[in-house]
């Protein structure tokens, strides 16, 4: 189906290039350009796509379309691992959107800003947004972008060393993820919850809910790279070399692994 939509894609374009090539018209094709892009992992060129669509919104004077785009490209930039510009880019877009039409907007340019200041280490900043943007948080679109966001909130805590109230959000968000049928993200919750847990001195604990991680990576048959990434670590654990930092480690790849099916893990810097 892949070939197909890249075949009718390119068709589109060639029909836009012999045609009268309006300026709507071509502003869609590359929306459209840029999410076939994306969809196929290749962040940077659906970002480059969207940039002719965001001066030609800019030119037009439409925030709200000046935001959407900016949302985009920062989402875009964010999975390519340039957490900088996503994050200039999605606090540029709040002060475009029009929360009030497009709550929904609004809630996803906030939460991934956080994400991606979450995500580059700047917990503390992602605090003072989380208090400053609440009331876009509060129209999440459905029970897992609610879960998501709990996730988000525990990761906060457990950087800042709140570390009950994040174990305490972890297991929440772990049944939230079980009852919404997402086992890889009670997968990663599980390591979230682990590295809770060890900060705490609970190593016992920790084992056993990597095991938990290990085997309903197993039942479910989840991604081999994830597979192989949890039974490492539960190996490390096992032979009592295990640590925080590759709890941590396991648990950020698969949270890359998620946006980027094609990453390999690799675990060399735990050889002894």
């Amino acid at each position: 189906s892949t070939l197909l939509i890249k075949h009718f894609g390119r068709f589109a374009r060639r029909l836009f290039e012999q045609g009268t090539r309006p300026s709507l018209l071509e502003i869609r094709l590359l929306e459209l350009e840029a999410s076939f892009l994306a969809d196929r992992r290749q962040f940077g060129p659906a970002s480059e796509k969207l940039a002719k669509v965001l001066k030609f919104h800019e030119d037009g004077g439409d925030d709200h379309f000046v935001g959407r785009t900016l949302v985009l490209i920062g989402l875009y930039t964010g999975y390519s691992g340039n957490y900088e510009m996503a994050i200039e880019n999605l606090r540029k877009s709040l002060e475009k959107i029009d929360a009030k039409s497009d709550p929904g907007l609004a809630c996803a340019a906030a939460h991934n800003l956080i994400l991606f200041l979450v995500t580059s280490g700047r917990v503390k900043e992602a605090k003072k947004f989380r208090t400053a943007l609440s009331s876009h948080l509060k129209n999440p679109s459905g029970r897992v972008n609610e879960v998501r966001f709990r996730a988000l909130e525990a990761r906060i805590d457990a950087e800042l060393g709140k570390l009950q109230r994040a174990e305490s959000i972890f297991r929440e968000v772990k049944e939230g993820y079980a009852e919404a049928g997402l086992p890889g993200d009670v997968g990663i919750t599980n390591l979230d919850l682990a590295a809770v847990l060890l900060r705490q001195g609970r190593s016992v604990e920790a084992e056993r809910i990597i095991s938990e991680a290990v085997e309903l990576f197993t039942v479910h048959g989840i991604q081999r790279e994830a597979y192989l990434a949890v039974i490492l670590l539960r190996d490390t654990f096992e032979m009592k070399t295990g640590t925080l930092e590759m709890v941590v480690e396991v648990a950020n790849f698969l949270r890359r692994l998620q946006i980027d099916p094609t990453l390999r893990f690799e675990a060399r810097a735990w050889e002894p």
